[in-house]
């Protein structure tokens, strides 16, 4: 069953550290409560790690995402950032987590998206609309960057990671024209 409609809406509130101290310059990932809906089906996260999300919901805009073969869209985790030679989109972090958070499939049509969540569940959005709350997600969860405390990746196994992941997110901007 395919559904041919305009809905998808994925969206971040109370943004925050692991500790929920403002004074933690030392956690590198943003968590967050994450509100989805595709169609009529909706879920939430009520602590995801937002800043994964928003990477990977970024890398979605240039290549398809196989739901359940990779990382979720939706991480529970991302508490290791791993620097790694640029693959043919230019993607340079691999993050880690755990097995937990929410996924789907995100497939590229000619000038729209697919999401399915299932066999039965199969939508398709514009790319153009897509796009745009992609980046509505990731600006929210990057101004929550830009108004905390710098942060401090001088722990030995996070030396690279956290640069990688924030020069990939610049990345994604700059490809789409979208100011950083």
């Amino acid at each position: 069953m395919k559904e041919n409609i305009q809905e998808f809406e994925i969206d971040v509130d109370n943004i925050h550290w692991i500790d929920n101290d403002v004074q933690n310059t030392t956690d590198l990932c943003a968590h967050g409560h994450v509100y989805l809906r595709i169609g009529s089906h909706t879920c939430e996260y009520k602590n995801a790690t937002v800043s994964a999300t928003a990477l990977y919901l970024l890398k979605t805009l240039s290549r398809d995402h196989l739901a359940y073969t990779e990382n979720q869209l939706v991480p529970c985790c991302g508490h290791l950032l791993l620097p790694k030679a640029p693959d043919k989109f230019g993607e340079i972090c691999d993050i880690c987590g755990c097995p937990n958070g929410i996924d789907w499939t995100v497939k590229h049509k000619k000038d729209s998206i697919l999401l399915v969540l299932d066999e039965d569940k199969n939508f398709s959005i514009p790319f153009e609309q897509y796009k745009s709350e992609v980046f509505s997600f990731s600006d929210k969860v990057k101004l929550f960057y830009k108004s905390n405390l710098p942060r401090d990746d001088s722990e030995e196994f996070e030396t690279g990671g956290w640069k990688a992941f924030y020069e990939e997110w610049q990345m994604h901007y700059k490809k789409w024209n979208y100011s950083f």
